[in-house]
């Protein structure tokens, strides 16, 4: 008898570790690849210079908690300024193509300008819907004559989400418009 539950507590770790094994598996499976561009957009009298100063790695994102992604991930840096001698009113827009194969949803972002910072989920955010592609308004602003601001931007997928996010595509741009 005492040699069965041996066997059977032999089997049942087999089993165990296996199952183990598998969820690791997955777990490193499921990542995005995000393929961005950037631009000023609507640039009146190109008074918009928008430029990105470093850029996250945006290949396999995987799933993971807000407070990991601020402190493991490089935050992209962006700097707008106005050239011109009026002030302007703008928006910071993150556009995602409806070719991608991920929802919005899945998504926390971290943005700063000034001493203002949010980290939310993307959804949240004031968005405008077309047949091609969704803009989320992240922050609108004014950009007095001839001043320099610097942008910190993350996204990251949110740390909930599973195994529906493996190999997917998130198309999108990073741009400025006037308003």
């Amino acid at each position: 008898m005492n040699i069965n539950k041996q066997i059977f507590k032999l089997i049942f770790e087999i089993l165990f570790t296996s199952l183990i094994i598998v969820i690791n598996i997955s777990a490193r499976n499921n990542s995005i690849d995000i393929q961005n561009k950037v631009f000023a957009f609507n640039n009146r009298l190109n008074a918009i210079e928008f430029k990105q100063l470093n850029q996250m790695n945006a290949t396999n994102i995987f799933p993971i908690s807000n407070d990991d992604a601020l402190n493991k991930y490089e935050k992209s840096i962006f700097q707008i300024s106005n050239k011109n001698n009026n002030n302007i009113r703008y928006r910071f827009i993150y556009r995602v193509y409806k070719s991608s194969t991920v929802e919005i949803d899945w998504f926390n972002f971290y943005f700063k300008i000034d001493e203002n910072e949010t980290i939310d989920n993307l959804s949240n955010q004031k968005i405008n819907n077309t047949d091609d592609y969704t803009d989320i308004i992240l922050y609108e602003g004014n950009l007095n004559s001839n001043e320099i601001k610097e942008i910190e931007f993350l996204i990251w997928l949110d740390y909930n989400i599973g195994n529906e996010a493996q190999n997917k595509v998130l198309r999108t741009e990073t741009f400025v418009d006037t308003i």
